[in-house]
């Protein structure tokens, strides 16, 4: 599902009881889609960047950017071992 403009999206972050976060995306499709939980604010936002930055380069929408498991999976490692996770 390829579009011009994969802009209409947004985020939540939730702080969970034990002060982690996770965070979860309403995707274009208006599907809520949990992305990870564990994690700090601050790797929220790396994410957040990580996910934006390949829907611009492959031109792709953020509902298939965040279901691509070859993407999600060792996007979610790396932020999580060199920040803190």
């Amino acid at each position: 599902m390829k579009v011009p403009n994969p802009e209409h999206w947004s985020h939540e972050l939730i702080q969970d009881p034990d002060g982690s976060h996770r965070l979860e995306i309403l995707d274009e499709r208006g599907e809520l889609y949990p992305i990870a939980r564990g994690i700090t604010a601050g790797q929220a936002k790396l994410l957040l960047k990580a996910i934006e930055r390949e829907a611009t380069r492959r031109r792709y929408a953020i509902a298939e950017v965040i279901r691509d498991p070859q993407f999600m999976a060792p996007t979610i490692i790396a932020v999580k071992r060199s920040h803190g996770g």
